[in-house]
């Protein structure tokens, strides 16, 4: 099991979280109507896209944040990465 799986993991643990729980308080503001019982599935889908956007967000921020120049031309160039990169 390599980080990938790990963080894919984790990552549909919050999204699905996130959803379960938009879900639930729609549910509970209509009382129970079955023909809401959609609309509050799909409230729960857009609060996890809204999540899973906001977590792309944040990671393309780190990715320019942290990402050297110099690193990158290194790896283009086919030299292994520097020890201090890692």
């Amino acid at each position: 099991m390599d980080t990938r799986q790990i963080g894919g993991a984790v990552g549909l643990a919050i999204l699905s979280t996130f959803a379960v729980s938009a879900t639930d308080d729609t549910l509970a503001d209509v009382a129970g109507q079955p023909t809401e019982n959609d609309q509050a599935l799909v409230d729960g889908f857009h609060v996890a896209y809204l999540g899973s956007a906001l977590l792309m967000a944040a990671a393309a921020v780190l990715l320019f944040s942290l990402l050297r120049r110099e690193d990158v031309v290194a790896v283009g160039e086919g030299e292994a990465v520097p020890a201090h990169a890692v």
